[in-house]
């Protein structure tokens, strides 16, 4: 069995563990990391992720669909997973959502836009799901009952237009020996809805209630960089790298727009108050020809140089450029994970 550690020590185990040690795929750390759930509004990304369970190379493609030749899917058809491109091409670090119906023998189906560049090596993992992450039956750390007594989640929209709202109901004693079991639900959508996925990618809004919480996540850390697929306007992603990830180390700067606060694209880090503290990288200032003053981190509001600033779990990011792939890289020590 794995050994599961806590992600403070993640630091000092890649210091200890020489890189010809690890094995590929599927030997990555696991580790587990808690969550301060304060009362009121928390913006918060789950930073790891569920084991992989296939990984290959794609062979070919149409518009529509990825070969790979290699391969015999075998999926869940209801469950969603998260394909993440590899290799050294232009979108490593992409991660394409598919519900396991989409694979079949060994063709990913029902895709748009695909071209010669997602021929490249993948790894497939499951999502987490609501349920895994916050617990079922007894084991639910959120509390339970209605929409406006429980604890809810905020889980930004694909469309990009608002939030799906989940909260978990209390059991119903119908006798003493008959109590019906609470459920996860959605706020305007029937169902049991344990299964809906949490991508990785996604930062979301957990509302506290009642006293704080510890939400403890486990699972397999990142390794290699990821691109967050930033629209235009704002976008709620996972800083994904659970331990060490800086302004600086994340590299944004290199894809970021810069400027001013008005003019730059900004990032939004969650603070102790229940606010944000909002961040912008300045535009390099040419003194001379041979003389230019890099630009620098900045937070609105405070002065000094902001690089070494740690991202928080989860983080909005406001595009004021076209929508972009944004790279976001894990700090240099991941590297001997």
């Amino acid at each position: 069995m794995k050994q599961i550690i806590p992600l403070t020590a993640l630091a000092a185990l890649a210091a200890a563990s020489p890189l010809h040690a690890q094995t590929p795929a599927y030997s990555k750390p696991s580790g587990y990391e808690t969550i301060n759930l304060q009362t009121g509004f928390n913006f918060v990304g789950i930073r790891l992720v569920e084991s992989a369970i296939v990984s290959g190379t794609f062979t070919s493609n149409t518009s529509t669909t990825l070969v790979d030749s290699n391969a015999t899917f075998s999926l869940n058809a209801t469950t969603l997973y998260l394909v993440e491109f590899g290799g050294t091409g232009p979108l490593k670090g992409l991660i394409l959502e598919a519900l396991g119906s989409s694979f079949s023998g060994n063709t990913l189906s029902g895709l748009s836009d695909i071209t010669a560049d997602y021929v490249a090596p993948y790894t497939i993992r499951p999502a987490q799901t609501i349920g895994g992450i916050f617990g079922t039956g007894a084991n639910v750390i959120l509390q339970k009952g209605s929409p406006s007594t429980a604890d809810l989640i905020f889980v930004p929209k694909s469309s990009g237009d608002g939030f799906d709202t989940y909260y978990h109901t209390l059991d119903v004693v119908v006798n003493p020996s008959l109590t019906i079991p609470g459920a996860w639900q959605q706020i305007g959508n029937s169902g049991n809805k344990s299964t809906t996925p949490l991508n990785y990618l996604d930062g979301f809004y957990v509302q506290i209630r009642g006293p704080q919480k510890n939400l403890v996540v486990t699972g397999q850390v990142k390794t290699n960089s990821i691109l967050l697929p930033a629209v235009q306007g704002f976008s709620y992603f996972s800083s994904t790298f659970p331990v060490g990830t800086t302004l600086a180390t994340s590299e944004l700067a290199n894809s970021v727009v810069k400027g001013s606060p008005s003019t730059a694209d900004l990032i939004f880090l969650p603070n102790n108050n229940g606010g944000f503290d909002t961040y912008y990288h300045t535009l390099d200032v040419v003194v001379n020809p041979s003389l230019t003053i890099p630009g620098v981190w900045q937070q609105i509001g405070s002065s000094g140089n902001k690089a070494t600033t740690p991202i928080t779990s989860g983080f909005i990011f406001q595009r004021r450029g076209a929508s972009a792939n944004i790279p976001l890289s894990p700090p240099t020590f991941y590297g001997n994970l």
